[in-house]
């Protein structure tokens, strides 16, 4: 893809808008800067009417009722206080990961036994800090990302931690399988985030928020190719520098042939929803995925889609 192609594909806002807050979130304290992103988040909503109308689909489903404005709001305000969290951490804070439940232990009898693995995430919370998390361990992660003319902070982030972490550049589909095989073979583990389906060429329905929506399955396809396990990672902040991080149970894929591979492979996934709609209810407002990325499933395309 062209640098012409990227630039007209980019991250909603002003092309300004992400350096701006970068530079600002490095001056003002941080009850200065919540203040002034409430402010900026009121403006985006007025401004963003594609986003504001997907943020309202979610939250009806999220909240169980129909959202007012200053739902909207403090959605949008959630986001700006994610993208200083973000940049934050490419500026050199130490980000802060705790664990309530046995999310780290899990993890890490995987890198105890240097064993690579698949990390799926959502866009949810602090999604784009997961990869960090794992820098903890030792692994050397690499997380898929698809670029677009505005995503300078994540070469920010990459530049800071340097080998432990990196990303693999994805824009054109039938690239991604090469990229994959190259950093399996390198002994990178591979991050992804599944929960849009423009990129996804294996899609299956589940049920999520009271509704059947299509998921992006290709991770799975990848497990089962590659033989590594796949394990989902999200996170909550619980202050400016600090995360809360879930992880799901291991998916391994065992089993005699490739179609009880995905049988179980699908019951692992529907585990994995519901921990993550447990989280969702708790927390709808750091939901992240502004665009209609989890349609809703009908019965025409779910009939000829099939078993992909």
């Amino acid at each position: 893809m062209s640098e012409t192609e990227k630039l007209q594909k980019r991250n909603p806002g002003p092309t300004w808008g992400y350096a701006l807050i970068y530079f600002v979130s490095r001056i003002l304290p941080w009850p200065v800067m919540r203040f002034v992103l409430r402010i900026s988040a009121l403006v985006s909503l007025g401004l963003m009417k594609e986003q504001r109308c997907h943020s309202r689909q979610f939250l009806r489903d999220a909240l169980g009722r129909k959202p007012n404005w200053r739902d909207s709001w403090k959605h949008f305000a959630a986001f700006a206080e994610f993208l200083v969290r973000r940049f934050d951490v490419a500026n050199g804070s130490d980000p802060v990961f705790e664990s309530g439940d046995d999310s780290q232990e899990r993890l890490k009898k995987l890198t105890d036994a240097k064993e690579q693995a698949f990390h799926g995430t959502f866009h949810f919370g602090n999604s784009d800090l997961m990869g960090f998390w794992l820098s903890h361990f030792d692994i050397s992660i690499r997380m898929v990302r698809y670029q677009v003319g505005n995503s300078s902070d994540l070469k920010w982030l990459e530049e800071r931690f340097g080998d432990k972490v990196g990303f693999l550049w994805v824009n054109q589909p039938e690239d991604l399988l090469f990229a994959l095989k190259g950093a399996v073979e390198e002994g990178h583990s591979i991050a992804m985030k599944c929960d849009r389906i423009e990129h996804s060429s294996k899609l299956e329905s589940f049920d999520f928020l009271g509704k059947k929506r299509w998921f992006p399955f290709t991770i799975y396809h990848l497990s089962i190719l590659f033989d590594l396990p796949v394990v989902y990672s999200f996170g909550l902040p619980s202050n400016r520098h600090g995360t809360r991080v879930y992880t799901s149970k291991i998916y391994r894929p065992l089993g005699e042939n490739k179609r009880v591979k995905l049988e179980e492979a699908r019951l692992h996934f529907r585990a994995t929803l519901q921990m993550l709609e447990n989280l969702v209810r708790k927390e709808p407002y750091q939901w992240f995925n502004f665009l209609d990325a989890i349609p809703l499933v009908n019965q025409e395309k779910e009939l000829s889609v099939g078993d992909q």
